[in-house]
């Protein structure tokens, strides 16, 4: 049986035991659900989506060091044929980069009337006309800022305008609250910022607020609401194990 004691305690010295529970698909797909009846999902949805980025970001640039340049470029050619035009772009609940969180978008969308563009597939708004296409294939391959270990890679530059326009643009419908003075910092960077330079650090302060808001609002009530559940029986075994690693 869960340990509350054990965990008590350590809601108060740190995160780990929210990032396991974040880590785990079993575990975070629960904590979704709570989430959702608290009606703060967009700040789990964030998270992941963020976290999303940065693994593909890791992984391309793990293909650039060890890979072919067929690899590299099969990469690149798959990655921008899914922002090819906007009306391609579409979001399937049922596998959709969120993994198990079908749930918690269909809710959002009901309860905002299904008025959200963005889950209906309609990113008309973000302008692709000065980013790059397959037709920009040679000029992507020279971009200057594959020199900059700090920047987004190009190719990344469409996620992170989703991002922004989902999550942090004012009424957004998955608006996730942070503080004015990030806003605005993130704002001028996508706004008014050059896209060449954009730092993969650009939603870090975003996303640790975020954490913050789950961690002192959220988990605590959500974890004494599973004490009683099976799912949650070795739930303490785990989180040893997992710090010990």
């Amino acid at each position: 049986m869960l340990n509350m004691v054990y965990l008590q305690e350590n809601l108060n010295k740190s995160m780990d035991s929210l990032k396991f529970v974040l880590d785990n698909p079993e575990l975070c797909n629960e904590f979704s659900k709570y989430c959702t009846v608290e009606l703060c999902i967009e700040n789990l949805l964030f998270h992941k989506r963020v976290t999303k980025l940065k693994e593909e970001i890791a992984e391309y640039e793990n293909i650039k060091i060890h890979k072919s340049k067929r690899d590299i470029y099969d990469y690149e050619k798959n990655k921008l044929s899914k922002f090819k035009k906007p009306d391609d772009v579409r979001l399937d609940l049922a596998i959709h980069e969120e993994g198990s969180y079908d749930a918690s978008y269909g809710y959002y969308n009901d309860y905002y009337n299904k008025q959200d563009k963005y889950l209906n597939g309609d990113f008309s708004e973000i302008n692709t006309n000065n980013h790059p296409h397959l037709n920009d294939y040679d000029e992507l391959r020279s971009y200057k800022n594959n020199t900059n270990d700090n920047t987004i890679p190009i190719l990344f530059l469409n996620d992170v305008k989703e991002i922004y326009k989902k999550y942090i643009a004012r009424g957004s419908i998955f608006e996730i609250n942070i503080s004015n003075a990030i806003y605005q910092k993130i704002s001028n960077e996508i706004n008014n910022g050059d896209d060449e330079f954009i730092m993969k650090d650009i939603f870090d302060e975003a996303d640790n607020e975020v954490l913050n808001i789950l961690y002192t609002n959220i988990y605590g009530k959500f974890i004494k609401t599973q004490q009683n559940k099976k799912l949650f029986n070795d739930f303490e075994l785990m989180i040893n194990k997992s710090l010990e690693e």
